[in-house]
């Protein structure tokens, strides 16, 4: 479930009003920068969390650096949405139940990757590399921010309807699984979480090779349905990532 596009206009600002008054990108001082206490721990499976009434921002820190970055920011994104009455309003009367929760998490990973991503360096990766797997490794790398930050920019900036998913092994030597993905508004589908991905999909044979692909080929639904789609894929360590888009 997304949000709606006045939706994600209003958290854009917040975002970008949010980034133009603190430039400072470290962990510290875009806590500081938001006015919460910084509190590093061991949450299991939990990035984070937001606690309003003590003004603490909860960070996991068995996740890397630009994960820690990007929670730090979703959590910055939270705190921006209690803010502000009148979006909040909106959202609650739009949205019930798991929905809600849904439209909530990805306003605030909207959010995130509006703070943390400088528009020129967005531009810049797009001019080179359009839409593909190639750009969201190269925004990940050029703006030192997390690979779900870079997903979510480049799903949003997608003018047909895009798919962009984070694959990996639940364990060496297991088959890919679906670990993070993140869409525009017009891609109606998305794949679930833990997902096993076909042995013989382009995903995996992208990861088995370690070559990037290029190809159409179709995005493979946990019920069977294969739509067809483009796939870029681009490999890297454990992970390989994947951007559909309808053909």
């Amino acid at each position: 479930m997304d949000p709606k596009p006045e939706h994600k206009a209003r958290m854009r600002e917040l975002a970008l009003e949010f980034a133009r008054k603190h430039q400072a990108r470290d962990l510290y001082s875009l806590g500081e920068a938001a006015g919460a206490k910084l509190v590093f721990m061991d949450l299991g499976e939990r990035d984070g969390a937001y606690d309003p009434v003590h003004k603490a921002i909860v960070i996991n820190n068995t996740r890397d650096l630009n994960r820690q970055k990007f929670t730090l920011a979703h959590e910055i994104a939270h705190a921006l949405l209690l803010d502000d009455d009148d979006l909040l309003s909106d959202i609650h009367e739009d949205f019930e139940g798991d929905h809600l929760e849904q439209v909530i998490e990805r306003l605030c990973d909207w959010g995130a990757a509006n703070i943390l991503i400088e528009p020129e360096v967005l531009k810049d990766v797009l001019d080179r590399h359009g839409i593909s797997a190639q750009a969201v490794l190269d925004l990940s790398r050029k703006a030192q921010i997390s690979l779900r930050s870079a997903m979510v920019s480049i799903a949003e900036q997608a003018q047909e309807p895009t798919l962009i998913v984070l694959f990996q092994p639940a364990a060496p030597q297991k088959p890919l699984v679906v670990n993070f993905t993140a869409q525009n508004a017009a891609f109606k589908y998305s794949l679930t979480l833990g997902q096993i991905i076909p042995k013989d999909h382009p995903v995996q044979v992208s990861f088995d090779t370690r070559l990037p692909l290029d190809e159409n080929t179709f995005v493979p639904f946990t019920s069977g349905r294969k739509m067809p789609a483009h796939l870029t894929t681009y490999p890297e360590k454990h992970r390989v990532v994947g951007v559909f888009r309808t053909v």
